[in-house]
């Protein structure tokens, strides 16, 4: 699969189990994966410039005859694709699967049953703190804690406030609006206290 080919051309593999594993060039290499077509070119009833018929792969026919819905997808996940150009190309393969396809499908079920418009960052974000929440442990509110906050804004994004201690440190050295341009934004809170606070000025007032 790392053979470099001529614009036309197409390489590829199947193994036992059906699945074939393909990469096309055109202006640029067109990897793909499939368990239902082959690697053979078919026509696709157009002409380039120079008369010549344009062939192309089944499953690439394929895809493009369908890909409406796709491209919608394609161009949501792309607002924040963790793709890299460095990354190698069967890596950005399976990155485009797990990171981005998975999301947005995921993100299309959701808004369907839920009946909520929440944009893909926002949906993003829900689903790290799902993966890597803790099992929560009951808060002794007769000691100082720094906890998360549950409140949301419209678009489903954590909703953050300025650290009280951040802002009475800026505004005793420039003044209140000083204070409030430089103060963290933060969605964590003293449990006991009920003041939001950043990590480093809870650790100094507790």
């Amino acid at each position: 699969m790392s053979a470099q080919l001529k614009r036309g051309e197409i390489v590829g593999k199947e193994n036992t189990t059906g699945l074939v594993i393909g990469k096309w060039k055109d202006k640029r290499d067109v990897p793909f994966l499939s368990t239902k077509h082959t690697l053979d070119i078919k026509a696709t009833g157009k002409k380039n410039r120079k008369g010549e018929e344009v062939k192309k792969p089944s499953a690439i026919l394929e895809y493009n005859a369908g890909k409406d819905g796709i491209d919608v997808s394609d161009q949501m996940a792309s607002y924040f694709s963790p793709l890299r150009k460095t990354i190698r190309w069967y890596h950005k393969l399976m990155f485009e699967i797990l990171l981005n396809t998975a999301v947005i499908n995921s993100l299309n079920i959701y808004k369907h049953f839920k009946k909520q418009n929440i944009q893909v960052g926002a949906f993003r974000e829900m689903l790290i703190e799902s993966l890597t929440q803790v099992p929560s442990v009951p808060v002794n509110e007769d000691k100082h804690s720094l906890i998360s906050t549950e409140e949301r804004t419209a678009d489903g994004r954590k909703k953050r406030k300025r650290c009280i201690s951040c802002y009475e440190k800026k505004a005793r050295e420039g003044g209140r609006v000083v204070g409030m341009k430089q103060a963290k934004l933060v969605s964590t809170k003293c449990g006991q206290c009920n003041i939001h606070l950043c990590f480093t000025c809870f650790t100094e007032k507790h």
